[in-house]
């Protein structure tokens, strides 16, 4: 892949990621009903881009079922482990970029 494709790729998952972000403060400031139709709409975009991503889709699966269960604890550890695998992507990619440009 070229450099400007993982750059591109990079953005998209700072994205991403921040999706996932946004939706753990509203979780963690809330534990009411409302917060799942909250998080299930914030992410939507999310769930869509990255349903197919062979490291994410069984995250995304995952996260879905912790909103369908209304489960609070389930919904945060699924947030925080999706959130520390798409940080992970993102250093690789960085890591692999950074070593092409050198």
């Amino acid at each position: 892949m070229s450099i400007d494709k993982d750059f591109l790729l990079i953005q998209d998952m700072i994205l991403a990621k921040t999706s996932i972000e946004k939706a753990l403060l509203h979780v963690n400031s809330r534990n009411e009903k409302t917060v799942y139709s909250w998080v299930q709409r914030e992410l939507s975009g999310f769930f869509r881009k990255y349903s197919k991503n062979k490291d994410l889709a069984n995250d995304i699966i995952k996260i879905q079922e912790c909103i369908s269960k209304e489960d609070y604890i389930c919904l945060k550890q699924q947030l925080l482990s999706t959130k520390k695998k798409i940080e992970d992507q993102i250093d690789l990619l960085y890591k692999s970029m950074y070593r092409r440009a050198s």
